[in-house]
């Protein structure tokens, strides 16, 4: 990552807020990929079942993960908090959810900063839009499982 994508990003941070909820996440079902998935579509060479394949790993992995992260801001091991943190900022921007991956982001610069001061509710913000992605994919994985 270059000085440019660290001041994008940090502009992009200053900007989120707790309530705010990404309008690129949609709260309904569409009879086909979700926009936002439709790129990484692509990068997956227009394979539908690894799609679903790696859809149902994040669905599966991120939560957990997040947990972890909860464990490590409760005990104040910012090593950890840096380590997971960063690792869910990376799957996040991998899917395209960028304003999550943002959420990780700033939850990461905490750990690196030795202080967690304001992780929770930070934490509870990550979790909130993950929350509405996970609503999205399932929606995606079922409706694409009544396909077949």
């Amino acid at each position: 990552m270059n000085h440019t994508d660290n001041t994008n990003d940090q502009k992009r941070l200053n900007n989120i807020e707790s309530d705010d909820i990404s309008s690129s996440i949609p709260i309904t079902v569409a009879k086909s990929i979700p926009s936002e998935l439709q790129c990484l579509l692509e990068k997956f060479g227009d394979d539908p079942v690894f799609m679903k394949e790696i859809v149902h790993i994040f669905i599966e992995d991120t939560p957990y993960d997040i947990n972890r992260l909860q464990q490590s801001i409760e005990a104040n091991n910012t090593n950890d908090c840096e380590l997971i943190a960063h690792g869910l900022k990376g799957a996040a921007r991998n899917f395209g959810f960028d304003d999550l991956g943002l959420v990780f982001l700033q939850l990461e610069h905490m750990a690196k900063q030795h202080t967690l001061l304001h992780a929770r509710e930070t934490l509870q913000m990550a979790v909130e839009k993950y929350e509405q992605i996970e609503t999205t994919l399932k929606a995606y994985l079922t409706e694409s499982s009544d396909d077949e």
